[in-house]
């Protein structure tokens, strides 16, 4: 009696094997619908979780397109970018150059990026911003200067500055030369002598630049497309 009652449990025990065996392929994917919660959740996994993932991707990329297309209006009016070890407020002198400029609109942005010299990433990133006219003011230390002013970078002050601006800035004007280079990269002359910068000095305390010194230059990038607000930005550097 007790043989058949084993008999009859082992039985029951394969069907249910053989049940889960039709449900299940070899993959481990199920044949047929799934009944209980988790053969549900597993079926979801194996057919839908990898395109649901896809949908919503591709959802979120149209939403953020609509978005910048739509909705996101503002505008640079003026980008400073330093280049030097000397690390300043940069919210600070966003919001003062911002009101120097009398710029009200909310749509316009004011702002200051920092970037460390002697970094391969830092020249990279400035070269790429310069190339998609990102960038309108320079604040650099003398290796950063020589070297953007050398590569064409940097606009001929005498060209930008009215005569009497020139005069005054006199003293703190910075000379360099635009340099001539074959196909390697290597320079073979120079092209062209001018004034490219002015010396800078900044007041940590006051979180202010000020006219005159060594340690840094502020420089005109050649293609800015905001001319006529570099020229207003001037003199906030020199603390005029």
């Amino acid at each position: 009696m007790t043989d058949e009652r084993n008999k009859k449990q082992i039985e029951k025990q394969n069907g249910k094997e053989n049940g889960k065996q039709e449900k299940m392929s070899r993959s481990g994917r199920y044949r047929t619908k799934p009944v209980t919660r988790e053969e549900k959740l597993q079926y979801y996994k194996d057919y839908y979780l990898l395109p649901t993932i896809i949908v919503l991707l591709v959802l979120a990329l149209a939403v953020s397109l609509v978005k910048s297309i739509f909705f996101d209006r503002t505008e640079s009016a003026l980008s400073v970018v330093v280049m030097a070890y000397q690390q300043p407020d940069t919210e600070s002198l966003s919001e003062s150059l911002r009101d120097y400029l009398e710029i009200e609109d909310e749509d316009q942005t004011v702002s200051f990026s920092m970037l460390m010299p002697d970094e391969m990433q830092s020249s990279m990133a400035l070269t790429t911003w310069i190339a998609a006219s990102s960038v309108d003011l320079l604040i650099m230390d003398p290796d950063a200067f020589h070297q953007y002013a050398q590569g064409g970078y940097l606009a001929e002050l005498q060209e930008l500055l009215d005569e009497e601006l020139l005069k005054q800035l006199q003293p703190d004007l910075k000379e360099e030369q635009i340099a001539k280079t074959d196909e390697a990269g290597e320079v073979i002359g120079y092209e062209k002598t001018g004034y490219f910068g002015i010396g800078l000095s900044y007041d940590e305390e006051k979180s202010v630049y000020t006219q005159g010194g060594d340690d840094l230059i502020l420089a005109v990038v050649v293609n800015t497309e905001k001319t006529e607000n570099v020229l207003k930005a001037i003199p906030f550097f020199l603390n005029q």
